[in-house]
């Protein structure tokens, strides 16, 4: 379970460090006044977001009456489970409206922070290896998906 933790903050560090790479000198952005502070904030707020939502809609799926429990809620340590899907719709919205009220390029907030996801995806992927029993035919496309969209992602 440790190592499932492990390899989602160095998704986190992926997906900042690669934020931080192709945002650092982007004239669009210096020329809007977004620094890289406004950034940095909008990608931990969008994380948390993520975060959150995703343990919630794991929970709706996935329901059992011990998630009734705040404390069980909130301990992923012991009852494992984010859900992919209801975390990136959340914090695609949350990226949407915050960006929006801050005036920021969305086409190109998204952009960066799509690429950076990018980046991230394969630990995330590693994770949840940790957690699953192996099974070859559900962990054979997902490698291939994930180099083919950065290819495509870094190629525009």
């Amino acid at each position: 379970m440790l190592l499932y933790f492990i390899f989602l903050f160095l998704g986190l560090i992926a997906f900042l460090f690669t934020l931080y790479e192709v945002s650092k000198d982007d004239t669009l952005f210096i020329r809007k006044n977004v620094t890289l502070d406004n950034l940095f904030t909008l990608a931990f707020f969008t994380v948390g977001i993520g975060l959150l939502f995703a343990r919630i809609f794991y929970v709706l799926v996935d329901f059992s009456l011990t998630y009734l429990n705040p404390l069980v809620f909130f301990l992923i340590m012991y009852y494992p489970g984010l859900s992919f899907p209801g975390g990136l719709t959340a914090a695609a919205v949350f990226l949407l409206f915050y960006a929006r009220r801050k005036k920021m390029p969305l086409g190109h907030t998204f952009d960066f922070f799509g690429i950076s996801l990018l980046s991230a995806m394969p630990f995330g992927y590693i994770a949840t290896m940790f957690l699953n029993s192996f099974n070859p035919f559900q962990h054979v496309f997902l490698p291939v998906v994930v180099a083919v969209l950065y290819g495509i992602g870094v190629s525009i």
